[in-house]
């Protein structure tokens, strides 16, 4: 906490397979997130990346497939707490040799309650299934990750 300000540095993954993306959900929460978490100190973003989706989906990925594709400035209320978010985002495609290409509906490696499943990216639109962030469905929108952009989301 900074103040009454949690900090939260985090990394996500934009994982695809064709038209398919890779999120997950909590018991706890009604809503879908990309692969990921918080970076720890003295840690960099990839590094981050990579330890996070071995520990969640036992699959290890090179760095060099792990393409920046966002980075995102989150201020919100969680539990009545006060949230600035930085969070940076990776853009990781799938081949038929990642076990996760294969996988449907499994649960995390390191967490009760956790279950991912592969979307087909026609199903993730906002009135169909929730996502967080809101960025998500602009992901799922472009066709061309070349750009890394940037944007700011209050809610």
């Amino acid at each position: 906490m900074i103040g009454d300000v949690r900090f939260n540095f985090r990394v996500g993954a934009f994982i695809t397979k064709g038209n398919k993306i890779l999120m997950f959900q909590s018991a706890e929460e009604n809503a879908w997130h990309l692969v990921g978490d918080r970076v720890k100190c003295n840690e960099n973003t990839k590094e981050a990346l990579i330890r996070e989706i071995e520990e969640e989906c036992n699959e290890k990925f090179e760095s060099d497939r792990c393409k920046l594709i966002h980075i995102s400035e989150l201020f919100f209320d969680y539990n009545e707490i006060n949230v600035h978010e930085l969070n940076f985002t990776y853009h990781i495609e799938l081949n038929e040799k990642d076990e996760l290409a294969n996988k449907q509906d499994f649960g995390s490696c390191d967490s009760e309650g956790m279950i991912y499943h592969l979307f087909d990216k026609s199903e993730v639109f906002p009135e169909r299934i929730k996502c967080l962030p809101y960025t998500v469905y602009n992901f799922v929108m472009r066709k061309n990750f070349d750009v890394i952009e940037w944007s700011t989301e209050k809610g």
